[in-house]
C-alpha cells in the first residue's frame, strides 16, 4: 500500500534550516552523507529528466532520487529490492512477530557506544530464543532487524524478530512445528533475554556501571499471535527494513522555524488502538532527532540466524522446504515482473489524462550542493 504524498518532506526541512543545524551540531560521516544526500533528493543537483505528453504537448521535469537508506523518499525502493531478494527464503509455516526491548537506561549507550549496544541486543535476543529451540532438538529461520527510535523519535532500541513457528532438526529429517497462539512462554523467554543481554553488555563494555535496581525490572518480550500466509509475511518484513525515524506523510506542517508532525500515543488507547496525536518541534530539534538514529557506517541493520546463517544456509533452508512445503502451497501471489529502471517507466500526462509521458531529455547534475557543511574551524567544505 503506498502511503499518501504530503507538501512536506524531510528534504525541504533540512534545505531550508539545515545549514544552521550543522554549525551546532557535529555529525560523524554516515550522518554528513545521509544529510546532504537527503537535502538534494528529487533536486537538479541529482539531475533527471525531462518528461512530455505525446498527446497534448504537457511537459513536466523529474529529479533523481538519492537512493540513500535513511532518506524516507527513497525507503521504497529499497524496500522492494530487499523483500525481493527475501521472497525465495519463506517457508510455508506460521511465523510469530518479537520485540526484544531492553531497560531505558542504557539508551545513552547509543551515542558513545553504538555498535557494542546493537551487537548486544542483537547477540542477547538470538541467543535466547536459540537457547529455547535447542530444547526442542532444532533450529528456526529467524530474521532480526533493529530500530533505535519510538514513535516521537526519541531514543528506544529494540530488535524486530520474525521467526518460524517449527524448527529443522538438527539432523535435517524432520521438522517440528512449536506454538499455537504463542511460541514460547513470555516471562522465561523475557528472563533469559535480559541475563544473556547484561552479560553480553558488560562483555563489550567492561568500564560500564551497572546499577543494582536494574535486577528489580522484569523485561517483557512482546511476542504477537502467528500468522500464516507468503504475502503477510512479506509485508511484514517489508514494514520493518529500510525505515527511517520518520516518514514523510507523518509531517503535517512547517512553519515558522517548527515542525509539527504526527505519533501514535500507546499509553492513550482506545480499544487497544492507539490515540494519534500530533508533536510540534523547534526545527533544529526536528533535526537532531532524526539524525541521532543514522547508524555508523558498515552497520548491519538487518541479520539473519539459525537456518538462514551459516555456510550451510542454503542447504538448511532446502531441507526445511522439502520438509515443509504443501501440495497447494504456491508463491504466485508474490510473483513479481523484473523491474523496470525508473527513467523507462512511463506515466499518465497529468494534463489530459490520455497521453503518456515519455523522456525526451536527460538533465544532468548542476547546481551547488543544497548543503555546505563546514569543520570544526569553521572552513566551508564539501566533505560529506
Amino acid at each position: 500500500m503506498e502511503t499518501a504524498r504530503t507538501e512536506y518532506d524531510l528534504g525541504v526541512i533540512i534545505r531550508s534550516h539545515g545549514q544552521k543545524y550543522e554549525r551546532k551540531h557535529p555529525m560523524y560521516s554516515e550522518q554528513r552523507k545521509a544529510f546532504r544526500a537527503i537535502a538534494s533528493c528529487r533536486t537538479a543537483v541529482l539531475g533527471g529528466h525531462k518528461l512530455k505528453c505525446g498527446h497534448c504537448g504537457h511537459e513536466e521535469i523529474s529529479y533523481n532520487s538519492c537512493r540513500n537508506n535513511n532518506c524516507p523518499k527513497c525507503q521504497g525502493i529499497k524496500r522492494k529490492e530487499w523483500v525481493g531478494a527475501r521472497i525465495e527464503e519463506l517457508l510455508p509455516v506460521p511465523y510469530f512477530h518479537l520485540i526484544f526491548t531492553i531497560s531505558d537506561i542504557f539508551n545513552d549507550l547509543q551515542y558513545s557506544h553504538y555498535q557494542a549496544l546493537y551487537n548486544a541486543i542483537f547477540s542477547a535476543s538470538s541467543g535466547a530464543l536459540l537457547c529455547f529451540f535447542k530444547k526442542t532438538g532444532g533450529v528456526p529461520a529467524i530474521t532480526s532487524i533493529a530500530h533505535s527510535w519510538g514513535q516521537t523519535m526519541c531514543v528506544h532500541p529494540h530488535v524486530h524478530m520474525l521467526v518460524t513457528g517449527g524448527c529443522l532438526l538438527f539432523d535435517r529429517k524432520n521438522w517440528i512445528t512449536i506454538g499455537n497462539n504463542y511460541l514460547f512462554d513470555v516471562k522465561a523467554l523475557s528472563a533469559e533475554f535480559k541475563k544473556l543481554f547484561l552479560k553480553e553488555i558488560k562483555k563489550r563494555i567492561p568500564q560500564l556501571l551497572i546499577p543494582e535496581s536494574i535486577n528489580d525490572k522484569e523485561w517483557v518480550v512482546f511476542c504477537k499471535k502467528p500468522f500464516a500466509g507468503a504475502e503477510i509475511v512479506v509485508k511484514y518484513l517489508g514494514r520493518y527494513v529500510n525505515r527511517s525515524a520518520i516518514a514523510n506523510s507523518r509531517i503535517k506542517d512547517v512553519s515558522h522555524g517548527t515542525v509539527t508532525f504526527e505519533y501514535k500515543n500507546y499509553k492513550n488507547c482506545d480499544n487497544n488502538i492507539p490515540a494519534t496525536e500530533t508533536m510540534t518541534l523547534d526545527a533544529d530539534e526536528f533535526i537532531r532527532r532524526f539524525m541521532q538514529h543514522i547508524p555508523p557506517a558498515n552497520f548491519r541493520r538487518v541479520r539473519f540466524y539459525g537456518i538462514l546463517a551459516g555456510r550451510e544456509c542454503k542447504a538448511k533452508l532446502q531441507a526445511a522446504k522439502e520438509l515443509t512445503m504443501l501440495d497447494n502451497f504456491t508463491l504466485s501471489e508474490l510473483e513479481t515482473t523484473t523491474e523496470v529502471p525508473e527513467t523507462q517507466i512511463q506515466h499518465p500526462c497529468p494534463q489530459c489524462e490520455n497521453g503518456a509521458m515519455e523522456i525526451v531529455e536527460t538533465l544532468l547534475p548542476h547546481g551547488p550542493p543544497c548543503i555546505i557543511f563546514r569543520n570544526e574551524t569553521g572552513r566551508n567544505t564539501n566533505a560529506a
